[in-house]
């Protein structure tokens, strides 16, 4: 029912199962660089009852939507040199983000970003991002059993992003705190 509600109204698509943590109010929100407070903007007192929620909601869709599936390349190896990139990426990949980025998924896609400009393949990228030894891969083995569907979208906008830029492929890679760009 939560998957079901979670898609009626547009929301996070990784946070419907009972395994999410939420952030409770006056703790601070670590996903961002100033970590504000969590603060509640409203609460009603209102109950919701289950079967009747459930006769409201639509049935879930047959098919997941695309992109929303896991596109994990059938071989991906050991993770690949990474001497084709930047040290500054090179850092990102085998420390993670050590706050120059705002948060993990900012970090995650220049990573990714940089990688599909040097031209590594998609699967070396699969590789590199989900490697435990570099950490960069943090936020993909706390996904837990949704890492696939997590590392699959965050790679596919990443090489869609690439793709879109004809100034990347040209020049030397340099990291900045919003994604990445090129100088030629």
């Amino acid at each position: 029912m939560n998957r079901r509600l979670a898609l009626v109204m547009g929301a996070d698509r990784s946070g419907w199962d009972l395994t999410q943590l939420l952030r409770p109010p006056t703790t601070p929100n670590h996903k961002y660089a100033d970590a504000p407070l969590v603060r509640v903007l409203e609460l009603k007192d209102e109950r919701h009852c289950p079967d009747e929620l459930d006769r409201l909601l639509p049935p879930l869709p047959k098919e997941e939507p695309k992109g929303a599936g896991s596109h994990r390349p059938e071989k991906v190896g050991p993770a690949p040199d990474l001497s084709r990139l930047p040290h500054r990426i090179q850092d990102l990949v085998r420390s993670g983000n050590r706050g120059e980025y705002p948060c993990r998924s900012r970090a995650d896609m220049a990573a990714c970003v940089a990688m599909f400009a040097a031209d590594y393949s998609e699967a070396e990228v699969w590789a590199a991002m989900s490697d435990p030894a570099n950490g960069i891969s943090e936020k993909f083995l706390e996904k837990g059993r949704h890492c696939e569907r997590y590392l699959a979208l965050t790679i596919g906008k990443a090489r869609a992003r690439a793709q879109a830029s004809p100034r990347l492929g040209r020049g030397k890679v340099y990291a900045r705190r919003e994604g990445v760009i090129r100088r030629g």
